[in-house]
């Protein structure tokens, strides 16, 4: 029998380190051929090249090389180079994973084309339509033949939403990239004897987001919050996004005068270290919201909703809303809580699964009948 084609279709590094157990199990496969196609939405090619290895990910048989620019321009070029892909490789399954413009592009391409689609991190929800990713992933969710939320409470949104696609509750891709890499990262990351940090308590920040950073006034709200926040160093892997606006609003001699290191961006190994070492994390990411629950390390979101209210239901994971003009003092205070609720994350059951998510549905990709 021919091998079924799944195209793994991916453009930004998170959307590499989720997708990357789900590539890995489809080349093992007897019954399936990977495609990998990447949009090229992010293209730094020193850090996708680290991403690369770190995580075994093979070369992309297709890169598409569209670049940044505004969100319709950059998914409606994915769209127009994505179909003469499609048209020669041919394949009869793409997945994406989600809520990127890439992963919009290529399920809107998939479909128009007539070619089945598979959703991974399918139901989350955050609704707040001033993030393009909840329009991008709600979209996604009403086109896509089969649904993978990565826990009961996306899967429940599904199902009350009507969603005409077949929903597969399997657990989070994520968490079976961080349980294999969180030990082999503590083996050869170097991170922490090259900022000087063995041995010495610190904090951890990551910004990128478009309603974080691109605003003048919520970014300056956040500098300034980060400067009266007491003398604990914070690591912060600087997102090119970030670093631009920083500069453009004059606000880098504001961080340079508080306790923030600001670093280039790292690995996912050295990222992993800096995460389960951190004494607390603040950050508008919904992966890293994840990550620090599975490090059990308390975490500190900069927004005023998340994908993720398991992680805030437990107890793990606090909302804070960067635009509120008393952040300097909710900081703090979380900040101060933060021993308290490190002693009981041990103890909280994972709703993200045990590991292997991406052996269930991959094994599904096998036993599918086109």
């Amino acid at each position: 029998m021919a091998k079924k084609k799944i195209m793994c279709a991916v453009g930004t590094r998170p959307e590499f380190i989720r997708m990357s157990p789900i590539i890995k199990a489809v080349q093992q496969s007897s019954s399936l051929e990977l495609q990998l196609l990447h949009t090229g939405q992010h293209y730094s090619y020193e850090m996708d090249k680290t991403f690369f290895d770190e995580l075994n990910i093979p070369k992309p048989d297709v890169n598409l090389e569209v670049g940044s620019g505004s969100h319709a321009r950059q998914t409606a070029e994915i769209m127009l180079r994505m179909e003469k892909v499609v048209e020669d490789l041919k394949p009869d399954l793409v997945v994406v994973f989600g809520d990127t413009n890439s992963s919009l592009a290529a399920a809107l391409t998939a479909v128009k084309m007539q070619i089945s689609l598979a959703h991974l991190e399918a139901g989350c929800r955050s609704y707040d339509l001033r993030m393009p990713e909840e329009a991008n992933r709600r979209l996604i969710d009403h086109i896509a033949d089969f649904l993978f939320p990565v826990s009961k409470y996306p899967a429940e949104i599904l199902r009350g939403e009507k969603v005409p696609g077949k929903i597969f509750e399997c657990g989070d891709p994520l968490y079976d990239v961080f349980r294999v890499n969180f030990g082999i990262a503590r083996g050869k990351s170097g991170i922490l004897r090259n900022l000087g940090l063995e041995n010495q308590p610190f904090a951890l920040l990551t910004l990128h987001r478009a309603e974080t950073v691109d605003k003048q006034k919520t970014l300056k709200n956040i500098v300034s919050a980060l400067k009266n926040i007491g003398s604990l160093p914070i690591v912060f892997p600087i997102h090119p996004r970030t670093e631009k606006r920083l500069e453009d609003f004059n606000l880098r001699k504001d961080l340079d005068r508080s306790t923030v290191n600001v670093t280039p961006p790292v690995g996912y190994w050295d990222f992993l270290v800096l995460l389960s070492m951190a004494s607390w994390v603040i950050t508008d990411s919904g992966g890293v919201q994840k990550e620090a629950f599975f490090a059990r390390v308390p975490c500190l979101t900069l927004r005023r909703t998340t994908e993720w209210m398991e992680t805030v239901d437990l107890g793990a994971n606090t909302l804070i809303d960067p635009d509120d003009r008393k952040l300097s003092n909710l900081l703090a205070v979380a900040v101060e809580q933060a021993p308290r609720v490190r002693e009981k994350l041990p103890a909280l059951k994972n709703p993200y699964g045990d590991g292997h998510a991406s052996e269930r549905i991959v094994d599904f990709f096998a036993r599918w009948e086109i």
